[in-house]
């Protein structure tokens, strides 16, 4: 077996010492950690509004009143660093029209999305967030068949929810599969997708929720 003078082991011992002192060299064997929110687990996504459950009757305090069905999605999640200093959630909803005539150039399906940003999102396991679709978009273009929301901290991808029925009910993140959203069939609708706090659910249970910006 080959020895070292030991003058010539200080000097390895030495380097071996300032190593072990730098964060995330290969002496600790780990990555750098990121900023609060963006490790894996840190933010994770617990559960959203299945789609059977997204066509609900809108609040009214005056008994009498017809009710307009809006699709409410709520996301509930959880976190565990003391702060999570900003986040983005981008919520998808699909609706299918079997009516729809596609030789009058109707498209059967329809993919609408919003993204909403929050901030100062203390640790916690039930955090709330939510979107709502206008009863417009349900009455013209169909029933829903998918409901999705990706959480993004620091532009990265932290974590998903979904659910879908139909066509969509195995398929693998449709919301990002181009040729689901990209079809001929498909499609993309803007402004009908709104903010929960900016709907007639904003005062239902409001204290649960975090308020977006």
């Amino acid at each position: 077996m080959q020895t070292f003078p030991a003058k010539r082991l200080l000097p390895l011992a030495a380097a071996a010492l300032v190593l072990s002192a730098i964060p995330g060299s290969a002496q600790q064997g780990g990555k750098e950690k990121g900023p609060p929110g963006t490790n894996p687990g840190e933010v994770q996504a617990t559960m959203i509004t299945p789609v059977r459950n997204l066509e609900q009757k809108s609040p009214s305090v005056v008994s009498g009143t017809h009710h307009k069905i809006w699709g409410v999605i709520d996301l509930t999640f959880s976190t565990t660093p003391d702060w999570v200093d900003d986040m983005a959630v981008t919520f998808y909803v699909m609706l299918q029209n079997p009516k729809a005539d596609e030789k009058k150039g109707e498209r059967q399906m329809s993919f609408f999305t919003l993204t909403t940003s929050y901030s100062d999102i203390a640790r916690g396991k039930d955090h709330k967030v939510g979107a709502v679709l206008q009863p417009a978009a349900l009455q013209r273009y169909g029933k829903p068949i998918g409901v999705a929301a990706k959480i993004t901290v620091g532009g990265e991808e932290v974590d998903s929810k979904s659910d879908g029925e139909g066509i969509l009910k195995n398929a693998e993140k449709w919301w990002e599969n181009p040729k689901i959203v990209n079809s001929p069939r498909v499609q993309q609708r803007d402004g009908y997708l709104i903010d929960r706090m900016k709907s007639p659910f904003q005062l239902q249970d409001n204290d649960n929720y975090e308020e977006s910006h």
